[in-house]
């Protein structure tokens, strides 16, 4: 559990002040927690590389990064310590894991009881849920660029969330239901680590802003904003760090250590077509 003084700072880094557990304070922390902390895989390379790190990161180095160098990091660590906070604050938060394809807990996603509803929260998968969903309003569509998100009750045991994409599926996961302890990920934690796992052979990040956001794959980035998703091309690390700095807004942000990371450890080039 976080204690008063971790939680102290952590809301002071959201700019955040709640009086009271209701659904205006849910809805205002989800949209400051999902700007504060991007998604992205960058402090994951680096942690591996330089502390050899293979469970979910300490508190207060998953806070002081994103203090000083805009990070935040993928599910495990932004949804899990978001968890935290909400309970702290008076929510009843629990954790769920959530199945991609055939691929159980995989991820990790929040739900929230309130007022005999259940809302659905993730802060970790770079997608533009900046509220708190109302799992009993299914189905929910959310138009972001060219990009449709939804979440769909299948049945008693799953919401089904998915991306589309000129009407195709394109990415998604499906929650179960069953609650779970964060000791419950450690061994798919430690996995998420190893040399052929998902995001320790490329560079991700997704990073929002109150009606726009930006995501990079490798040396590509789109901004999403309306109804429009605009592709650029990235051609070297100089063109990446200033992408960075000024599209990104993060100009503390360690890019140019986790490229050298996926180049000369991982045998990655990410400027390869």
């Amino acid at each position: 559990m976080l204690t008063g003084k971790q939680i102290e700072k952590y809301l002071s880094h959201l700019g955040m002040k709640p009086h009271k557990a209701d659904l205006k304070t849910l809805n205002e922390l989800v949209k400051s927690q999902l700007i504060k902390f991007p998604f992205e895989n960058i402090s994951k390379l680096i942690l591996q590389e330089e502390e050899q790190l293979n469970s979910l990161v300490e508190f207060d180095t998953h806070l002081n990064n994103s203090i000083e160098f805009g990070l935040g990091g993928t599910c495990y660590p932004c949804n899990y310590y978001f968890n935290q906070l909400l309970k702290h604050i008076g929510y009843d938060a629990e954790l769920h894991g959530s199945r991609m394809g055939k691929q159980k807990d995989v991820h990790l996603v929040s739900l929230v009881k309130f007022n005999s509803d259940i809302y659905h929260i993730d802060v970790g998968y770079g997608a533009p849920f900046f509220r708190a969903i109302a799992v009993n309003s299914s189905p929910i569509e959310i138009k972001w660029g060219n990009l449709f998100y939804k979440l769909n009750c299948l049945n008693d045991t799953e919401i089904d969330v998915y991306i589309e994409k000129k009407n195709e599926r394109v990415h998604g996961y499906a929650v179960n239901y069953t609650p779970r302890q964060i000791s419950h990920f450690t061994d798919i934690i430690a996995d998420s680590f190893s040399p052929g796992s998902e995001f320790m052979k490329c560079l991700r990040l997704f990073r929002f802003f109150d009606d726009y956001g930006i995501e990079l794959k490798n040396n590509r980035y789109i901004i999403h904003k309306g109804n429009n998703s605009v592709e650029y091309l990235v051609k070297n690390i100089n063109e990446l760090k200033e992408v960075a700095a000024n599209d990104f807004q993060l100009p503390n942000i360690p890019v140019e250590k986790a490229v050298y990371i996926l180049q000369e450890r991982k045998h990655t080039d990410i400027f390869e077509e």
